[in-house]
């Protein structure tokens, strides 16, 4: 048979199916109509379901009226021209009688969720079909390409996650959170194997969340530096062969989603993502209501310390944990995470936190605790008096103490001497100048966190009427049997640096004030101890 050309026209579906058709040509004779010659074809039809599931074949048949006054072949070839499956195939309505309608099946698989749209590349007749994503029953590990097998296990709420990372200044722990109001941060917790012998990593585009958002990084930084919540992160994490790891992917969702709808986790077997193609789904459920009772803060540092204290109210249903951030900024510098008010409280109760923080500074500084931005305290600052032996709080989060000064008139040191072409050690005296006596101070630094810094000698002066005295710097001390003191830097958190400072000072002087001035990344110190 040859093939005859076709006229296109609009056709109902049967009950249940979907037709898509496109009109084409000239006008068409009626249903019952034919015409003389060689065979032609219209309304041309593609029967598909409306919804497939994922993973299945689409059976579809196509059908086509001859209106011609002779048998003949229609001829075609369906594609693909929206999905995830790349199908085409000719098709071919063999020996249609005139006035008689022909059809053919064909089965399409759907591999991946999402609209399917099958066209007929000449008749431009096509058809759309909804592939619907798999449903996997929580906890229950399932295939999902490449090798990899995933299941989701639990999900949890929270308005913030604690991260810990380096910057500018050394080690700081700081808050994340969703950011806008009506949402929270949500926790699903997964189980992913990698059956195959390649390592793998899986990137953001894989995961998807109803009306939700998810996370590849924390305000640009990685999710492994996430450390409030259990396992690691699904996403960015290499797997190796033959590994099972256990782990968490998070996400940004609307709260009335989580209260009303419940929320879902899917996965694309797309590389590039788009709609998942299985899901887990977590019911409805009630959130926390976090009211904020009580803010109290001191109003001047004490001793270079700090004080604080908050009570929230969970005003909601449910016994959750509270995520709090108490963050401060002073004059130029945005503001700086400082404590992390967290723990669980029941539905109706209350809970106080207390925390401490050290400022050793002069500089004015207003804070305020999230979730409750709109609420600030100032703490007023200044210089800090000390009596000898009081500790208090240094730069970059150090402890320092002066203590034990005393007097001396002159001190014993080693030094070199050649004689007769021989250099021997000798003990000499170190002499006040005249009118002056030798002040010793004990000086004991620790350091507040890895790879900080303590208080450097020359940021020590002795207050003598108008002059500021520097410590002396020369041969150690064999007599008393001391050290200097020197400030090492750079250290572990607790790391300690002890030794004295030497100043020359007047005879006249009875009561010493050794001060400690240091600038210090846009912040001033100024302790004196006395």
């Amino acid at each position: 048979m040859q093939r005859r050309r076709y006229l296109a026209v609009c056709g109902t579906a049967a009950a249940g199916l979907l037709a898509g058709c496109n009109q084409t040509g000239g006008s068409s004779p009626g249903n019952n109509e034919t015409v003389e010659g060689e065979a032609q074809f219209n309304n041309i039809i593609i029967n598909a379901p409306q919804q497939a599931p994922i993973g299945s074949e689409v059976t579809m048949t196509i059908s086509a009226r001859n209106f011609g006054g002779q048998t003949g072949t229609y001829e075609d070839r369906i594609v693909t021209s929206n999905g995830d499956t790349d199908f085409a195939q000719d098709i071919s309505i063999t020996d249609v009688q005139s006035g008689q309608t022909g059809e053919v099946e064909v089965n399409a698989p759907v591999n991946g969720a999402g609209e399917y749209r099958f066209t007929l590349e000449e008749a431009e007749v096509s058809a759309t079909v909804n592939v619907t994503a798999e449903a996997v029953e929580i906890g229950k590990m399932v295939d999902v390409g490449n090798n990899l097998q995933l299941t989701f296990t639990d999900a949890s709420f929270r308005g913030g996650v604690y991260y810990r990372y380096v910057d500018n200044v050394g080690w700081t722990t700081d808050m994340f959170a969703p950011g806008e109001s009506g949402r929270t941060l949500a926790v699903f917790k997964g189980k992913m194997k990698n059956t195959g012998s390649q390592e793998t990593v899986i990137r953001p585009e894989r995961f998807s969340v109803t009306e939700g958002t998810v996370f590849n990084n924390l305000d640009g930084k990685p999710l492994s530096t996430v450390e409030s919540v259990e396992g690691q992160s699904l996403i960015g994490s290499p797997i190796k062969g033959g590994q099972t790891v256990e782990g968490w992917v998070l996400a940004s969702v609307p709260k009335n989603q989580v209260q009303q709808n419940g929320v879902g986790v899917g996965w694309s077997l797309n590389a590039q993502g788009g709609g998942p193609d299985r899901v887990w789904s977590f019911p409805p459920r009630a959130l926390p209501t976090w009211q904020q009772l009580e803010f109290r803060l001191s109003d001047r540092p004490d001793n270079g310390q700090i004080t604080g204290e908050i009570t929230v109210r969970n005003a909601g249903q449910v016994e959750s944990t509270f995520y709090g951030l108490a963050e401060f900024h002073y004059q130029g510098v945005g503001w700086v995470p400082a404590a992390y008010p967290s723990g669980t409280v029941a539905p109706g109760a209350t809970k106080t936190f207390t925390f401490d923080y050290g400022w050793p500074y002069i500089q004015q500084m207003e804070w305020r605790i999230q979730p409750f931005p709109d609420t600030r305290r100032m703490v007023e600052a200044g210089p800090l008096t000390l009596d000898y032996g009081q500790e208090t709080y240094g730069i970059d989060e150090s402890t320092v103490t002066v203590s034990n000064p005393r007097f001396m008139q002159r001190y014993s040191y080693s030094a070199t001497q050649s004689s007769g072409g021989e250099n021997n050690q000798v003990t000499k005296q170190r002499e006040a100048s005249g009118g002056k006596k030798f002040l010793f101070v004990d000086v004991k630094a620790t350091v507040g966190k890895e790879g900080g810094q303590v208080p450097l000698p020359d940021s020590f002066v002795v207050k003598a009427g108008e002059s500021n005295i520097k410590p002396f710097v020369g041969p150690t001390p064999t007599n008393p049997d001391v050290s200097f003191y020197s400030g090492a830097n750079g250290g572990k958190q607790g790391d300690t640096s002890t030794g004295v400072l030497v100043f020359e000072v007047p005879s006249s002087v009875s009561r010493p004030a050794v001060n400690y001035h240091e600038e210090f990344r846009e912040l001033t110190s100024d302790i004196t101890w006395n």
